[in-house]
């Protein structure tokens, strides 16, 4: 059975840039993609998919995802958030950028993707990098917490695969592939 933390666990309280540097270490060390579909320690708090052809249709762009396979609501708290604050906006996109430079999931996607899932795939995993490395800055500020893209990075380093959202988002689960 695969162990999942959560983010607390994996952060030890600490935000902002030490956070930041604890989630990079952490997915330069993921084990991208490569226990997907095993059961995990945490399946009771997700709802599972049975495989890729039921992951990717986060990339749809129905409901409440866009065709990215992003979440929209907490994409939008995050920006409205820089919108409202100059150096947090300066402070967030150095900090996407650091995380872009060191991390590249690409080389792990399964070659058994058709080329074009793996280019979603792959779109997906970066802004997926940059949004939770804004989210670390910016999650917090404001009157509504946001940890969506925190609370995806324990699956990710379990060599799982976050794949959209069942309900509205916050009220629903999690789909892990």
């Amino acid at each position: 059975m695969i162990q999942v933390t959560t983010w607390a666990e994996l952060s030890g309280g600490t935000s902002g840039h030490d956070a930041e540097n604890v989630a990079l270490a952490r997915l330069r060390e993921a084990e991208w993609f490569k226990h997907l579909g095993e059961p995990t320690t945490r399946d009771r708090d997700v709802d599972r998919v049975g495989g890729w052809s039921d992951a990717l249709t986060m990339f749809s762009g129905g409901g409440n995802t866009r065709r990215t396979g992003t979440l929209t609501v907490p994409k939008l708290l995050l920006i409205e958030r820089l919108d409202a604050d100059d150096m947090l906006n300066r402070v967030t996109v150095d900090a996407a950028n650091r995380a872009l430079d060191a991390i590249d999931a690409t080389p792990h996607i399964p070659a058994s993707l058709a080329f074009e899932d793996s280019l979603s795939v792959s779109d997906y995993i970066t802004e997926y990098i940059r949004l939770l490395s804004i989210e670390i800055y910016a999650g917090d500020v404001g009157a509504s917490r946001c940890s969506y893209f925190r609370d995806q990075l324990p699956w990710f380093l379990a060599g799982l695969l976050p794949c959209g959202w069942n309900g509205e988002w916050p009220v629903g689960r999690m789909r892990v592939y």
